[in-house]
């Protein structure tokens, strides 16, 4: 299984410290119930394609005492099973909807090919409606703080600058403009 974890870093800063990268610590294990921090079980490598150039990265791999399965930790940056960076790939889709007619663009992000570009193209749009769905839902539930809020009047209080927020079961929520 694969965990994505944010180090705060570029590609480089992290290529440059290796194996020396601060990895977290993976406390439980995703595939059983086991509470028990996972193990270090090594590291690998792996490409990273960006308009700059190639990189090969170090990978650190865990593995559950219990269910014995492993697990890798990947940086942001990276999409599993592609080497390309996600900003590059999100960078030639933008490019390829502004310009759909030209490949000119696509030389400038960092793409080899036209083909590449349309296959992540294709991937986005196959993907769209669970996109759409996912701010769907978003929407939906923010509507239903909107009615919780305003229609059972739960204003409770003001910040120090005399600004309103609403408290829902104990939680503050932000109130969207």
């Amino acid at each position: 299984m694969i965990q994505f974890h944010d180090f705060g870093i570029d590609i480089q800063t992290y290529t440059d410290r290796g194996k020396g990268n601060d990895f977290p610590d993976v406390r439980q294990c995703p595939h059983c119930p086991s509470r028990r921090p996972l193990h270090r079980h090594g590291y690998y490598q792996r490409y990273a394609l960006t308009a700059e150039g190639e990189y090969r990265l170090w990978i650190a791999r865990y593995r559950c005492q219990e269910c014995r399965k492993t697990v890798s930790v990947l940086p942001s940056f990276l999409l599993p099973y592609v080497q390309y960076t996600r900003p590059v790939i999100w960078q030639a889709v933008k490019a390829w909807f502004e310009t759909p007619r030209q490949g000119a663009k696509t030389k400038q992000v960092g793409f080899p090919t036209k083909e590449v570009i349309l296959f992540y193209v294709r991937r986005f749009l196959r993907n769209l409606s669970r996109l759409h769905l996912t701010f769907r839902t978003l929407t939906r539930s923010k509507q239903r703080i909107f009615y919780l809020v305003f229609q059972n009047n739960f204003l409770t209080n003001t910040t120090s600058d005399g600004n309103p927020f609403f408290t829902i079961t104990g939680r503050s929520v932000s109130r969207y403009t």
